[in-house]
């Protein structure tokens, strides 16, 4: 259901929610200022301070100055000084719409898209060895569809020069079932690090029951001591695909950018992409939208404001990379599932902006959520 997963709305409040955080390490602070004022506080008073010690009803029982109420020390802490800085950083991105956010820098990418691929590094102490044994796994994707080949790197570090190496790898479920093993070859190598290959072909095995979560793990056998590493990916039932982009168009102070899906199993999608340059290969902006796609060919739009196009100052032509569709769980299907990119390039037209409405986008909540944190920010 989109309901249990909006990521629209999820990017406008992260910084609110920075805010929140801060704000309640200063409410543990004054709950503890609170308890031990409160400490000579008989148990009887008001049904009891620990029953109470989110009321003022507690602590104004209390024969003591009004001031000791204000606590100055908060007005230059560490949570005060988070919340005005989550306050100007909200005043920043509420400038633009949540689904067409401007990419700042190249590194500012990674706030919206998680490039990072699924690994794992361990250091395993071996008898008669004064360094441990560092063991590391990398797959080359966390998501992968039946036909597919998973494939992964192990990394043996720190290893006796000539010590004896063996390695099998092995796909386990979910539940830690092992669902296919492959013996790795380790070469005649003579040294302190060694890298293995590893890969499953999945059109070589029945697959057919295989869960969505899975772990690719290694078994690395040194001079007769066992070692385990694992890390955890993802093997997709076809549901759609990224075909192609449409015709994009300037739609007031919007660049309409039509996605064509193909399309298996309908349902509730997310889409999300990075604009580049197409000139210059700069990240401009990041884009994302969701809805209901239907079984066969469709399409959702991804919207390009104006005002996040102007920020990067290229008017184009562009190109979308990072393209990510995902078909949202529901009644038919459990699990949240990828869906695939068809390999090509995503190319479309730029527009000069004068083409555009040059209209602001106005975030229909911006005051009452700067007033909200304003209030956290004055506790």
């Amino acid at each position: 259901m989109p309901y249990k997963k909006i990521a629209l709305a999820g990017f406008v409040f992260l910084v609110f929610i920075l805010g929140s955080w801060a704000v309640s390490s200063v409410d543990e602070e004054l709950s503890s200022f609170r308890a031990k004022e409160s400490e000579n506080v008989p148990e009887n008073v008001d049904g009891g301070v620990g029953k109470t010690h989110n009321s003022e009803a507690a602590i104004i029982s209390v024969e003591r100055p009004a001031a000791a109420l204000s606590v100055p020390e908060f007005e230059s802490s560490e949570a005060r000084t988070q919340i005005l800085d989550a306050m100007t950083s909200y005043d920043e991105i509420s400038q633009y719409p949540p689904t067409s956010q401007p990419i700042i820098n190249a590194a500012h990418v990674n706030s919206f898209v998680n490039s990072t691929l699924p690994s794992s590094s361990l250091p395993f102490p071996v008898a008669g060895l004064e360094t441990p044994i560092e063991l590391s796994v990398q797959l080359q994707s966390y998501n992968y569809f039946f036909g597919d080949s998973i494939t992964a790197e192990i990394v043996a570090s720190d290893l006796p020069t000539a010590a004896a190496l063996g390695a099998t790898a092995v796909l386990l479920g979910d539940s830690g079932e092992e669902l296919a093993r492959l013996t790795i070859d380790v070469g005649n190598q003579n040294s302190s690090q060694r890298s293995l290959s590893v890969e499953f072909d999945t059109l070589n095995y029945d697959a057919s029951a295989w869960p969505v979560e899975m772990n690719l793990g290694a078994y690395v056998e040194v001079d007769g001591s066992s070692l385990f590493i694992s890390a955890p990916f993802k093997i997709n039932t076809p549901t759609a695909a990224v075909d192609s982009l449409g015709y994009s168009q300037v739609n007031g102070e919007y660049l309409d950018i039509p996605v064509t899906l193909d399309v298996l199993v309908p349902g509730y999608y997310f889409l999300s992409a990075v604009l580049y340059s197409a000139g210059t290969g700069v990240p401009l902006v990041y884009l994302e939208t969701e809805g209901l796609v239907e079984q066969g060919v469709d399409i959702l739009v991804l919207h390009a404001h104006v005002q996040a196009l102007k920020k990067g100052g290229d008017d184009g032509p562009y190109q979308l990379k990072e393209i990510l569709l995902e078909r949202w769980s529901d009644e038919v299907i459990p699990l949240d599932l990828a869906g695939k990119v068809n390999p090509g390039v995503y190319g479309l037209d730029g527009y000069r902006f004068d083409e555009f409405d040059d209209l602001p986008y106005i975030d229909p909540l911006k005051e009452e959520r700067l007033r909200l944190m304003q209030g956290l920010g004055s506790l």
